[in-house]
């Protein structure tokens, strides 16, 4: 996983990747910004993530939109920071891929977040194979 940076550099940096042979995540702000569009211009498959947050959840639809205008629609969606499954399909128009629950501390050494953005993973690589 990657973050997309700049403006200025992301579109280099993200041909570069391309040319790689295995799956790479780029992570985007949400939104309508060209922050979050521009490298939309270059992927080939979109995952959404967000909170079950409303405002986050507009903002998710926002680069959903924008993703399916540019030729890559979501191919799911992952909720983080919940436990429990909402129902987004309908507003990303995708499938929910998973949720990923909220922890007091150290999230990313929690054994149910591991597991979940596991989860995740292997329905990501099982979809692309």
């Amino acid at each position: 996983m990657v973050p997309a940076g700049t403006a200025r550099t992301a579109g280099s940096t993200l041909h570069r990747l391309r040319d790689l042979d295995e799956p790479v995540l780029v992570d985007c702000p949400a939104g309508a910004s060209p922050a979050a569009a521009d490298p939309l211009r270059i992927a080939d498959e979109t995952a959404l993530v967000s909170t079950a947050h409303p405002e986050s959840l507009v903002d998710v639809a926002k680069t959903a939109a924008i993703a399916r205008t540019l030729g890559t629609p979501p191919v799911g969606a992952v909720l983080t920071r919940t436990a429990r499954s909402h129902p987004v399909g309908s507003l990303l128009d995708c499938p929910l891929l998973g949720t990923v629950p909220d922890v007091a501390d150290d999230a990313l050494g929690a054994s149910a977040v591991r597991s979940a953005y596991r989860s995740v993973a292997t329905t990501l690589l099982e979809q692309n194979t």
